[in-house]
């Protein structure tokens, strides 16, 4: 992960000046970062076509019910 790993590849080269900010907030220990894996993302419900079960599942993970 670039933000806990600073060693310069060839394919980070152009990276915005917020990148070094947030390693820079990692790297003092300000924020913690966790990863959260995509199967767990509830907001994908609203940002992608996803299959039925699992709009069924983040809905109800949403707080939204049936009528």
């Amino acid at each position: 992960m670039l933000s806990k790993d600073h060693q310069y590849h060839t394919c980070t080269k152009h990276i915005n000046i917020r990148f070094h900010f947030i390693h820079w907030v990692v790297e003092n220990r300000k924020i913690h970062l966790i990863y959260c894996p995509t199967t767990d993302m509830v907001a994908d419900t609203l940002t992608k076509a996803l299959p039925s079960p699992k709009v069924k599942h983040f809905a109800v993970e949403l707080g939204l019910h049936p009528t």
